[in-house]
């Protein structure tokens, strides 16, 4: 048996008759997403063993709901990425096994160029938006990251039931943003090169070419397969508050007490609902601090 016969990726003979990689194998994909249902599934019944237990944190002040989403931020996720990655994601699959999609008045290279263009545009807007009104530093590395990821590792694999209390994100979630880009930066450059060579505007070697396509390729996999786990981790019964928040753009402080940690992230907390309708109303209200939280479970 050749290794060809057991490779992730299939051959062809190049005009002078060597052996080079041509493109992504399909079983390879299927692999691969299957490998995100059973991690899936693993985490799944180790929550069912037992859920985490969060250690103590500082609490914020007041009783109102916390501020987590901007709205442009949530506008981004939904429409910029979701969205555009479907399409992105049936435009794609139709270029890379053709027959697989039914067919459309316009072309589906058409309508890959045209999600493309507007999810980059996206991305460029959420990074400025990002650096002027958002927390950048949110997604910024800090020691106790390490050790978050420690206390995790260890409730997963470990049998241990302790979990920290984060910042605005965890460390998984630092990292998930943090690999993302990378993957983006190299979708988005190959597939600017791609299409730049489609359209006669630059002219790159069959072997440059062949390169562009396999990292196209392959950053498409990865991030297709990072969204479905995503999905999956928001879907968690212990993770619809942040679902819901993706649409409210508020936690609960409850929820807050239960996950984050204030001296690392200090949101702003909204005014209880009934002090907001009397204080519209014109009627004095009464703020109460939050009383000190011990462990909880998720």
């Amino acid at each position: 048996m050749e290794v060809r016969d057991i490779s992730i990726v299939r051959y062809s003979t190049d005009y002078y008759d060597q052996l080079i990689a041509t493109q992504i194998l399909p079983g390879t994909l299927k692999i691969f997403l299957w490998s995100i249902v059973l991690l899936a599934a693993l985490y799944t019944v180790r929550r069912a063993i037992a859920l985490p237990l969060f250690s103590e944190s500082s609490l914020p002040p007041g009783s109102g709901d916390v501020e987590r989403y901007e709205v442009g931020a949530r506008l981004y996720h939904w429409g910029g990425v979701f969205l555009l990655i479907a399409g992105l994601a049936a435009s794609g699959l139709a270029l890379y096994a053709p027959g697989t999609m039914p067919a459309t008045p316009v072309s589906w290279l058409r309508l890959h160029e045209l999600f493309a263009g507007l999810f980059v545009v996206g991305v460029l807007l959420h990074i400025g938006f990002s650096l002027l009104q958002g927390e950048p530093r949110s997604m910024w590395f800090e020691r106790k990251d390490w050790k978050d990821l420690a206390r995790m590792t260890g409730y997963v694999f470990g049998g241990k039931r302790e979990y920290p209390h984060f910042g605005k994100y965890d460390i998984v979630q630092k990292l998930y943003h943090l690999l993302l880009a990378v993957l983006v930066v190299g979708l988005i450059l190959s597939g600017s090169f791609l299409t730049l060579n489609a359209e006669v505007l630059i002219t790159l070697s069959h072997n440059s070419m062949r390169w562009q396509r396999l990292l196209h390729d392959a950053s498409s996999f990865l991030i297709v397969g990072m969204v479905i786990m995503h999905a999956y981790l928001r879907l968690l019964k212990a993770n619809w508050p942040t679902l819901a928040a993706m649409f409210t753009g508020t936690l609960s402080v409850e929820y807050f007490r239960q996950h984050h940690d204030y001296n690392r992230w200090s949101p702003h907390v909204l005014p209880k609902k009934e002090d907001r309708i009397a204080r519209a109303a014109g009627e004095p209200t009464i703020t109460l601090g939050v009383g000190e939280g011990g462990r909880g479970a998720n």
